[in-house]
């Protein structure tokens, strides 16, 4: 990967189901640009490319692999979603 090309991370509940059953390190964690480590189920050059999945929100911009495994690590990547990324049912 050229460095400097942005990157940028998404992450979804359902992705993550269906990587677990065909991938035997679905675990994926990256660093965001201000040092957090964040589990992502797809990373991508552009910020406005969003996967396909109902799910998902983004994790903004990210600067390095950190590693994938087969179990999670334990953290909160709550800070990444707001009200307006699952809205409350009416």
């Amino acid at each position: 990967m050229n460095s400097s090309q942005k990157i940028y991370g998404w992450y979804s509940n359902t992705q993550l189901r269906n990587m677990r059953e065909t991938f035997s390190l679905p675990y994926i964690y990256y660093k965001d640009i201000y040092g957090n480590i964040v589990q992502v189920t797809e990373v991508k050059h552009n910020r406005h490319s969003k996967p396909k999945f109902h799910d998902v929100y983004s994790l903004g911009e990210l600067t390095e692999f950190h590693a994938s495994d087969r179990l999670p690590l334990y953290f909160d990547n709550s800070p990444y979603y707001t009200s307006e990324t699952f809205p409350a049912e009416q």
